[in-house]
């Protein structure tokens, strides 16, 4: 079996690959982590590959090595891009997947990958195939959280992923947040492609993550959505290391 593993903040996805291409994805929580190793079949001839933004308890990284062999992405782990990062060793595994999985996608051109998840990151690639940097600012519901935890009195709000309308001005403290967070989370998203846009005319924007599907009809920017672009560089990564 051939895996590639996405250990984010919130969620673990685990993908079965055939090739480069997902077969099957299962998201959950990363509590179920311990699991669903312990059910792999070691005759199985498992390989794979795990980027994790989080430290694995030295069990479960002796518990995946018993049953096949994995590697685990980090900055010393050959991909097919360059990487003129001025601290690699300070870059997440999942900002260097999604760079990959990007790049997969549209190679030679300038691109920009809007990574939306727990949080906003940007990371841009060159049209030399390499990566270059980017930024990280909270996420959307890291913003929500941000307003409740910090103060006295706001509350805890949310928004449902279908929900498409948001009033600008809000009428009561919710909609206040609501129109706070995501009006301003869209107006940073579009304010920061526009100023990428002043440098490379010609740059091509991805949009991917847990709440891409919510953000991307909002923004005024033309962008392409590609879901689990992390796990499409895990797979190039895998096969770029003859895994």
């Amino acid at each position: 079996m051939r895996l590639a593993i996405d250990i984010g903040n919130s969620y673990v996805k685990w993908a079965i690959l055939q090739g480069n291409q997902v077969i099957s994805l299962d998201v959950f929580e990363p509590t179920h982590l311990p699991v669903k190793i312990r059910n792999l079949d070691p005759l199985a001839g498992n390989t794979g590959i795990i980027s994790t933004v989080k430290a694995l308890h030295p069990s479960l990284i002796a518990a995946l090595r018993e049953k096949g062999q994995f590697l685990f992405l980090d900055s010393k782990t050959p991909i097919p891009i360059g990487n003129k990062y001025k601290s690699p060793e300070t870059l997440g595994s999942d900002r260097i997947a999604v760079s990959v999985g990007g790049n997969a996608e549209f190679r030679n051109v300038d691109l920009l990958i809007v990574d939306c998840g727990t949080c906003l990151k940007l990371n841009f690639v060159n049209r030399l195939n390499e990566f270059v940097g980017g930024s990280i600012s909270p996420g959307l519901k890291m913003r929500f959280k941000a307003l409740n935890q910090y103060t006295d009195k706001l509350p805890l709000v949310s928004v449902r992923p279908d929900q498409r309308d948001f009033m600008l001005i809000g009428d009561n403290t919710e909609n206040s947040i609501i129109s706070g967070v995501v009006h301003g989370m869209v107006a940073e998203i579009d304010g920061i492609i526009n100023r990428y846009k002043e440098i490379h005319p010609h740059v091509k924007v991805i949009l991917t993550g847990g709440d891409a599907e919510f953000l991307a009809p909002r923004i005024k920017n033309p962008v392409f959505l590609k879901k689990n672009l992390v796990i499409t560089g895990l797979a190039e990564i895998l096969s770029f290391n003859n895994l």
